[in-house]
């Protein structure tokens, strides 16, 4: 059974904007507050290791043609070089062609253009998005989050694969987890420029975005569910996707961030099953439980 008890947002527009706001600042934050304008230019993508326009246009790993028909769709224009830069390094991917990619490429006019060229990338990307999971998910905070994961991390990543899973299957406290902990490709990187932290910060939002709680009450199963996960999770190593020990290496609860760590986010789960199932004895420690 597909995701439920989702926090449905009531207009299209009033989702793309919230999808949008998350996205564009995650994809280019100076671009988005118009601080730093160097993102209208072909510029490294260190995160998927391309050369990315904009608000993370990848120009090397999507076709010419479906750049063309983006730049089209854009009321843009992608002229006989920028194309010829481009089948050139289809043709032959050396770093010699990205290099021309990046210092030949033409830079978009404006943060409008930006704008609306991510606009067409993203509407395929919702569409490509319903194919993905299998189901059309209703305008959300959940596929806002969700559509913000595949735009990063590309539709036919087989990382996303558990995610993705755990949607169809209704399990939000796994879904949750995935996106907080697990969809960090970068998380083992030594060189801060490489953007781990970045992107830790990023996943941290998204997982808030999503929700680790449903729309309405708390019910048991709810609670049984994120008890469950934190319970499967908690003392796993670092490289095992262990929860304590990968919110030691990126804290969530940093201004870029803005979370809160894992005690705070178990908080109403462990509270709802006290009340529910302690029969009145007072307990003070961790509430766990098993997979079965």
């Amino acid at each position: 059974m597909p995701l439920t008890n989702l926090r449905t947002i009531s207009t299209r527009e009033s989702y793309a904007r919230l999808r949008d706001v998350e996205l564009k600042r995650s994809e280019n934050s100076g671009l988005f507050t118009g601080r730093d304008l160097s993102g209208l230019a072909p510029h490294r993508d260190v995160k998927r290791g391309s050369i990315a326009i904009g608000y993370g246009v990848d120009l090397l790993n999507n076709s010419m043609p479906q750049i063309l028909a983006w730049y089209t769709r854009a009321g843009l224009t992608l002229s006989i070089g920028d194309q010829v830069l481009l089948q050139n390094y289809q043709a032959a991917k050396t770093e010699q062609n990205k290099q021309a990619i990046l210092d030949q490429f033409t830079p978009l006019p404006n943060g409008t253009d930006a704008s609306a060229l991510f606009a067409a990338v993203v509407d395929d990307f919702e569409q490509q998005f319903n194919t993905k999971v299998g189901f059309v998910m209703p305008d959300s905070q959940e596929r806002a989050a969700l559509v913000s994961i595949v735009y990063n991390r590309g539709i036919d990543n087989s990382e996303l694969a558990p995610l993705l899973q755990a949607v169809r299957d209704d399990d939000r406290a796994e879904a949750w987890y995935q996106i907080r902990y697990n969809q960090n490709p970068l998380k083992n990187a030594t060189d801060p420029k490489e953007g781990a932290n970045g992107l830790a910060n990023r996943r941290y939002r998204e997982a808030d975005l999503f929700g680790l709680y449903g729309a309405g009450a708390i019910s048991d199963i709810d609670s049984k569910g994120v008890l469950r996960m934190f319970t499967k999770y908690r003392d796993l190593s670092f490289d095992e996707g262990g929860i304590r020990a990968y919110e030691a290496r990126f804290s969530p609860s940093g201004p870029n961030a803005g979370s809160q760590i894992i005690n705070a986010r178990i908080l109403p789960a462990r509270d709802h099953l006290i009340a529910n199932f302690a029969e009145g004895q007072p307990i003070d420690g961790e509430v766990l439980v098993g997979q079965d």
